[in-house]
């Protein structure tokens, strides 16, 4: 019963990119840029801070992890394999959907691809894609509503989010306060109407840039404390990690900066990142701000992060026999 929708989905997009190739024309796709838009560079540019939100959707395989029966050094290849597989599901079916009409006309329609569709004259493709849209909606839905329940749950066993948000639900073992939380969160914001989805998707690539710099400092810091625990995956080259922070911090100071072409859309993307900081200043100082590793990485971790603390932070001396604590 599972599998079904995930095979008709198959069949769907392999019909949609079939017939948009077979009955459209290089001619409705090129020129690909619109040049009195900046052309091909500032284009793509633009497109960096909604790419950013919406691609760290697939860090939900990470998150999810926990559920299911993988071993850890499969969760990484995973979260790989899902986003060479969505990327390549979105460049076949967009460039389709150009191909079979001009796609400066797909552009201005309200449902884009589902509307191209009908308009070549394919309406049982048009509804296909429509179909796609919904499951990938609900599926999303979910699996957002139960990922981002986990980390205000994690948040709030860290004391970085109020101790309420910790507590569990006694009959289903559920988050129930960090799953209401982020219901009236999604149904405050949806409120906004259909243009916040843009607002949110620029707005959110400020917020991801932060956590990649936080993650990379982060990890910088693990590495000089602990050196010699182990991990299930190590970076070979340590200096790539700053690459990407580098490249987040100036995409953040791109956005904030008036003026450029990934700049906010003032006033409205301004308000939505003043209003998420608010919001996360009043948490914090509701939240008792203490961190209980215990409780957060669980027994079997807390007890092998400090093995390996202890191992590292003590060294034989072959000189003298003795021992000396190592920088």
């Amino acid at each position: 019963m599972t599998v079904a929708p995930h095979w008709n989905n198959v069949g769907i997009i392999t019909a949609l990119v079939a017939v948009g190739f077979s009955s459209g024309s290089p001619s409705n796709f090129w020129p690909p840029y619109e040049q009195e838009a900046g052309g091909a560079t500032l284009s793509t540019l633009r497109f960096v801070l909604p790419a950013m939100t919406y691609l760290t959707g697939f860090s939900l395989v990470s998150l999810m992890a926990e559920d299911a029966n993988i071993p850890p050094e499969r969760i990484g290849k995973m979260v790989v394999a899902t986003v060479l597989v969505a990327g390549a599901f979105y460049t076949l079916v967009l460039l389709a959907s150009a191909w079979i009409i001009p796609w400066e006309r797909t552009a201005t329609l309200d449902q884009g691809t589902i509307q191209a569709y009908r308009i070549a004259g394919f309406p049982a493709l048009g509804w296909g894609a429509y179909a796609i849209g919904v499951i990938g909606l609900v599926t999303s839905f979910l699996a957002l509503f139960a990922a981002t329940s986990r980390v205000i749950l994690a948040m709030a066993r860290a004391g970085l989010f109020p101790a309420a948000f910790a507590r569990l639900s006694s009959h289903r073992g559920t988050p129930v306060n960090a799953l209401i939380f982020t219901f009236v969160l999604a149904v405050a914001l949806g409120w906004l109407g259909e243009a916040a989805l843009t607002w949110f998707l620029d707005t959110g690539g400020v917020y991801i840039g932060l956590a990649w710099v936080s993650a990379v400092v982060s990890m910088y810091r693990i590495r000089r404390r602990y050196p010699g625990l182990s991990s299930s995956y190590r970076v070979g080259a340590s200096w790539l990690p700053v690459v990407g922070g580098a490249a987040a911090v100036v995409v953040i100071v791109a956005a904030l900066i008036p003026g450029t072409d990934v700049s906010f859309i003032w006033p409205y993307e301004h308000a939505i990142l003043a209003g998420w900081v608010l919001l996360g200043i009043l948490i914090y100082a509701l939240a008792p701000k203490r961190t209980d590793l215990r409780t957060l990485l669980g027994e079997k971790n807390y007890a092998r992060l400090h093995r390996g603390e202890a191992s590292d932070s003590t060294v034989g001396d072959a000189s003298t026999g003795g021992s000396r604590k190592s920088p």
